[in-house]
């Protein structure tokens, strides 16, 4: 998953140098979605799978609490991941805006 995160971050700044001697938003910005895709996806899809097996070891411990506490879990990492990606997003268009470019 690591490798994956860093894999994405590459192309985002790979794009970003590449822009600054390119005219066009167009990379910069694709080079974001890039990694903030990549960012999000592994902690929403890849992330769950890695620790279900410790999450089915928590239930089985604690059937009561454990499943409650998972969802909030749950619940958080995707109310950070908007959080994210609107400030990710956001400090983007800013920078952008900046540099000349918007």
């Amino acid at each position: 998953m690591a490798a994956t995160q860093l894999a994405g971050m590459l192309v985002f700044l790979v794009a970003m140098q590449v822009s600054l001697f390119r005219d066009g938003i167009w990379l910069p910005i694709l080079g974001f979605a890039v990694f903030s895709g990549v960012l999000t996806g592994s902690m929403l899809w890849w992330l769950p799978r890695i620790s279900a097996r410790r999450l089915a070891a928590e239930v089985l411990e604690d059937p009561v609490h454990a499943p409650e506490r998972h969802r909030r879990d749950r619940r958080n990492v995707i109310v950070w991941s908007v959080v994210a990606q609107v400030i990710g997003w956001s400090t983007m268009f800013i920078a952008l805006r900046l540099a000349g470019k918007l």
